[in-house]
């Protein structure tokens, strides 16, 4: 019979460590879970938790790109109504996979069906593809098998995605009316610089007038795009290459997100984001039964910002060894006041998994909120911005032309 090693908190709120002979890691759970304790870490003895993720890093690799995060929503959003209606699993999968829009998301539903056909359970035919499976929605989906509360689980899977999705649109949708702003603007600057302000030039030349200073710098900068625009144009490419290059590595993510979390206008917005993400997360995780530090270990993936990452990692390392979640939270600035307060509270009343909801849900009302603003905010700046280039422009062009027409008459 296999060995546990096994970290729970007793009814009086102490660490306890050990190790427990059983048939499997659920059988340890469900006896915890009886016994009114509750589970921080359940693992094999021989193999450690760092160490079953070693193990999974080469199912990892064989990624050919992510499916799409609505195909998923739907997916299980589709399961869980039907197997609530009493269909069988694999004809369920068999029916969510003929109607999916995408060959590869299709390609493998029917394969995760021969796995279950087999008799694989649903999470573990799902693990061996991480591309359109995350390890979060794998430990939501074996947790809601081993409780035997699968539909539901899936129920709230599902809703956890959509939240994620209509984020992102919301996102998306406030940001196309200032980007095709942008847009158009720098192709009517470009059109200015590169053929109307050239011509104007021409005439100045040609006149023997002072310039004022407004048009001789307008007409410089315009000169000197035009001159050398087969080196810059190679070079602002390579620029943004290399950007985005740098933004993959560990470094410059570490760096962008910490300069997102410090910003002055979209750091408060950034971090209300993380937190509602994080706390939704965790919510999920630890009503579906998952135990801490394995929520807190797959929360730190999804948090979005490295920072959070790093922290929640040390979280988990300093629970594993008796801290409280509250008191850990508490001493780290990136977690706001509102989210302690309710993680403590959480913790006394054994309703850590809806307090954590309610954080989500209040901070997902406070950044559509400042989105909403900012967005308002945005729109009318960037038309002022452009009145102002094309006023300088215009002053520049057309100051010149009603001197030498005074000068005429």
């Amino acid at each position: 019979m296999p060995t546990f090693t096994v970290v729970y908190k007793d009814s009086n709120g102490d660490t306890v460590r050990g190790q427990k002979a059983s048939s499997s890691r659920e059988a340890i759970l469900a006896d915890l879970r009886s016994s009114g304790f509750v589970p921080i870490s359940v693992a094999p003895a021989e193999v450690g938790p760092d160490e079953e993720e070693g193990q999974r890093a080469p199912a990892r690799r064989r990624r050919r790109g992510r499916i799409k995060l609505s195909e998923t929503a739907l997916a299980f959003r589709t399961l869980a109504t039907m197997l609530g209606g009493g269909l069988p699993i694999m004809d369920c999968l068999v029916d969510i996979a003929e109607q999916s829009d995408s060959a590869r998301f299709r390609e493998i539903l029917l394969a995760a069906t021969t796995d279950v056909r087999k008799g694989s359970m649903l999470s573990s035919a799902m693990a061996k593809y991480p591309e359109a499976f995350s390890p979060l929605v794998c430990s939501l989906v074996e947790a809601g098998e081993e409780s035997g509360n699968l539909t539901e689980v899936l129920t709230q899977l599902s809703e956890y995605l959509e939240s994620q999705l209509d984020l992102r649109r919301k996102i998306k949708v406030s940001t196309i009316y200032p980007a095709f702003i942008v847009s158009f603007f720098m192709v009517a600057l470009a059109v200015v610089v590169f053929f109307v302000l050239p011509k104007f030039k021409e005439i100045f030349d040609n006149v023997d007038t002072q310039l004022p200073a407004l048009t001789r710098v307008v007409m410089s900068v315009s000169d000197i795009l035009t001159r050398h625009i087969l080196y810059l144009l190679p070079c602002l490419v390579g620029a943004v290459i290399g950007f985005l290059l740098w933004r993959r590595t560990s470094s410059g993510r570490r760096i962008i997100d910490t300069v997102l979390l410090r910003a002055p206008i979209i750091g408060k917005l950034t971090s209300q984001i993380v937190i509602a993400r994080l706390t939704r997360t965790l919510s999920l995780l630890i009503d579906s039964g998952i135990t801490i530090v394995e929520a807190l270990k797959l929360s730190a993936r999804v948090a979005g910002n490295t920072l959070i990452s790093e922290q929640l990692e040390e979280v988990r390392r300093n629970i594993l060894r008796g801290a409280h979640l509250s008191d850990q939270l508490a001493s780290r600035r990136c977690f706001p006041r509102m989210m302690v307060r309710m993680t403590a509270a959480g913790e006394a009343s054994g309703r850590l998994g809806d307090m954590l909801n309610r954080v989500a849900i209040h901070f997902t009302r406070e950044s559509t909120a400042r989105i909403d603003g900012m967005m308002a905010m945005l729109e009318p700046a960037l038309l002022i911005v452009v009145g102002i280039l094309v006023g300088i422009v215009v002053v520049a062009v057309y100051f010149p032309i009603f001197n030498l027409a005074r000068s005429i008459s």
